[in-house]
Order: C-alpha cells, then sequence, then structure tokens
C-alpha cells in the first residue's frame, strides 16, 4: 500500500511539474482594426469619376490621403486624370498604424461627354449620438441635373446641414441624373438615451441648483451655487468638495455650439480639468458632473446686470 501511495504522490507531482503554477492574468488585448475600403468603379476613362468609400471599427484615427478624416460610412468623389492609387491609414487602439490602399486604373480615352459618369457622396460625421447631440450631414454630388435633400431642392456643391433629431431619423439625398434617371442615398442617425433634464433654469445670487432633481433651484445644500459678482458676470462653485462633483469650463459658444457638444468631450475635458469654482459670462459653456455622478452641459443664455439672475440652459445625459 505504502509503495501505491508514493507511486501516486509521484505521478501527481509528475503532473504538477508538466502543468505549472497558474500564470497572470492575460491583460486586455486591443482588438484588430476592422477596415473596408473601395472604389467603384476602379477603371475609368479620363473625365470621369469615380467613389471612394470607407468604414471602420476598432481605431483610434483615420487619415484619408494624409488628411485626419471620420472613419464611419464615408466616401468622397475622385476624377483623376491619370491613373492613381488611394491610401486611407488608420491608427488602432493599440497604436500601430496600418495602411490601405485602392488604385483607380485612367485609360487614354477620354470619355464621350454624354456618357461621364455621376458622383455622389453623402455622409454624417457621426451616424450614432445621444440624445439631445447633433450631427453634420454633407454631401457632393458632380453631373446631375437636379438634387434634393429631404424632399428640398438644394445645391449639390459640397454642402452641410446640422441636424439635431430627437429620435432614430434618416436623412435622404436623392439626386435626377442628366439622363433622367434618380438615385438615392440614405444615411440613419440613431438617437440613444434621453436626460434627466435639458430645460431653462434661473437662479439669484446664493441661490444652489440639484442638475439630479430636475433642476430644482433652493436656498438649501444642493451641488452647486451661484454668486453674482456684480454687472453681467459672476461665479459657479461646487457647493461642497466630495469628489464627486467636477466642473470645467469649456468655451464661449451659441445654442447651436451647446446642442453640438457630445458626451465624449465632456468626460474627458473633465478627466483633465477640475474646479471649484468658475467665472461665468453670458455664453459661457460648461461641462459638469452631479453628486449621481451623471454627466452634463450648460450655457449661460443671461446674466441680468440690474439683480444678478442667471439664466441657464442645461442638459444632463443618463
Amino acid at each position: 500500500m505504502r509503495a501505491k501511495l508514493l507511486g501516486l504522490a509521484g505521478a501527481v507531482l509528475a503532473i504538477l511539474l508538466v502543468v505549472g503554477p497558474p500564470g497572470p492574468a492575460l491583460a486586455g488585448v486591443a482588438e484588430d482594426p476592422v477596415i473596408q475600403f473601395s472604389a467603384s468603379p476602379t477603371s475609368i476613362r479620363g473625365g470621369e469619376c469615380t467613389t471612394i468609400r470607407w468604414n471602420t471599427a476598432n481605431v483610434q484615427a483615420v487619415y484619408y490621403n494624409g488628411q485626419g478624416v471620420s472613419g464611419i460610412n464615408q466616401s468622397r468623389i475622385e476624377c483623376p486624370r491619370e491613373t492613381t492609387t488611394y491610401t486611407l491609414m488608420v491608427v488602432g487602439r493599440d497604436g500601430l498604424q496600418h495602411d490601405y490602399n485602392v488604385q483607380v486604373i485612367v485609360d487614354g480615352h477620354v470619355s464621350d461627354p454624354g456618357q461621364v459618369a455621376f458622383g455622389i457622396a453623402f455622409n454624417a460625421d457621426r451616424t450614432q449620438i445621444q440624445s439631445g447631440e447633433c450631427v453634420t450631414i454633407s454631401w457632393n454630388v458632380i453631373n446631375v441635373q437636379a438634387v434634393y435633400y429631404n424632399g428640398e431642392d438644394v445645391s449639390g456643391d459640397n454642402q452641410t446641414r446640422q441636424e439635431c433629431p430627437g429620435q432614430t431619423t434618416n436623412y435622404t439625398l436623392r439626386v435626377v441624373k442628366l439622363d433622367g434617371t434618380e438615385e438615392s442615398r440614405t444615411i440613419q442617425i440613431q438617437v440613444f438615451g434621453g436626460s434627466t433634464g435639458y430645460d431653462t433654469l434661473a437662479m439669484f445670487d446664493g441661490q444652489q441648483v440639484d442638475f439630479d432633481r430636475d433642476g430644482r433651484v433652493s436656498d438649501s445644500e444642493d451641488d452647486f451655487v451661484w454668486f453674482w459678482g456684480g454687472g453681467e458676470q459672476g461665479s459657479f462653485a461646487k457647493s461642497r468638495n466630495n469628489g464627486d462633483l467636477k466642473l470645467a469650463p469649456l468655451r464661449q459658444g451659441g445654442t447651436d455650439d451647446l446642442n453640438g457638444l457630445p458626451q465624449e468631450t465632456c468626460i474627458d475635458h473633465l478627466s483633465r480639468n477640475d474646479n471649484q469654482q468658475i467665472t461665468l459670462v453670458e455664453g459661457s459653456i460648461v461641462c459638469f458632473r452631479t453628486d449621481d455622478e451623471n454627466y452634463g452641459k450648460f450655457r449661460v443664455n443671461d446674466i441680468r446686470s440690474t439683480n444678478g439672475r442667471l439664466e441657464l440652459q442645461w442638459y444632463v445625459w443618463d
């Protein structure tokens, strides 16, 4: 029996020596970039055009022929006079660079003017946003006789529109080509989340506001307090310094600038900037974090020089 036990112990020891102790947990590995990059058509005659398209995921930055661009469902019209290679360079989340190329071949014959290919590029700088944010829609078309954006007759030459949809919305560009036929492109902007408040509030000298409670203004202890400095400025401060509250001015701007300010920008800005107290004037745009750790933004609409009434337009992300 003793011999059998010794043999079993030796076998177990041998297994432990072969397998070894458990190693350290593997660190998170960045996902490989996902790239779609193409030209259509890839062979043209002189005077014709091609559409370059790309879509990317798992990247930090995207460059088209050296120019920084959005990586999400983008397109460009190109009309090369000779065979040309177009390059998309992406920087992965691991910091490594990757180059992708497409070649458009141009033969020596000039296309019949009646057969010139049309070109259409229809893009959005983002296709997913939080409620209360905005996107920029852009388009450029050539060799067409009419262009319609969501049914509105528009110019086709390098146009942009800012859109702030309250829900998931489709935007359509329809063109009438020179031969009378039509073609359309559609972009869907997905809208996520809601707000715990997107409204206007007013407060006077010494009053405090709680953005987690629908912008409640009171004289009791809430998140932030307003001190009128006389005239058309004053100080906005944390009512306490518990580590949860964050406050940082971003820039001066209008309502469109506030609407177009994404949550990611405020989160990044507050990670690098945090103030116990800031100065407010009309047009100040500010990022903040509440006691419940919700991120928000506001803009100063008005500061009354007669009584110090502060009016804010504000928004808190879920």
